[in-house]
């Protein structure tokens, strides 16, 4: 559920797929510091978004719109807290 994460950490999470042009979650367990079930928990409300596809018949996500899902949340430029 979206609940169990700062906002924060869903908009780093997209910032850091974007920059790295992939999706998975080790990647977000190594930049977020998180444990697996945790980083995997953080890709539902990144699909819920709009930042991340579902799983596809082989079991891998793509990054889908990250400006979108951005946005949706009330980022980006102009609206950065910190």
């Amino acid at each position: 559920m979206t609940e169990e994460f700062a906002p924060n950490m869903v908009e780093e999470a997209i910032r850091i797929m974007t920059a790295e042009n992939s999706v998975s979650v080790a990647l977000l367990q190594r930049h977020l510091r998180l444990g697996y079930g945790m980083a995997l928990k953080l890709m539902d409300p990144l699909e819920q978004n709009g930042a991340v596809t579902p799983l596809n018949e082989v079991g891998i996500r793509t990054l889908k719109s990250p400006s979108y899902a951005l946005r949706s949340k009330g980022a980006g430029p102009g609206n950065n807290k910190g």
